[in-house]
């Protein structure tokens, strides 16, 4: 993996890599009742796994390999704001 700068667009985001996983899309479609495109997040990665819920809030503190990188997942990321417009 290899992370540059955005230069084109200005997006606000809370950290350079945001996780989102298809447990908590799962999640998400059960409080709101229809499935929900990942794409609303604009995460950097989804990452498929099979248990249930917010598992990435979790990871926090923890090393995460991606290919042949290792990340250090930093903070639980907020997302309110996509929250509300998906509903």
């Amino acid at each position: 993996m290899h992370l540059v700068r955005e230069e084109d667009v200005s997006h606000f985001d809370e950290a350079p890599v945001s996780i989102l996983t298809t447990g908590s899309l799962r999640a998400l479609h059960q409080v709101l009742g229809k499935p929900i495109d990942p794409r609303r997040f604009r995460a950097n990665l989804l990452v498929d796994v099979e248990e249930e819920g917010f598992v990435e809030d979790q990871w926090v503190s923890r090393r995460l390999r991606v290919g042949g990188r290792v990340c250090q997942v930093g903070v639980k990321a907020t997302r309110e704001v996509s929250l509300r417009e998906a509903s």
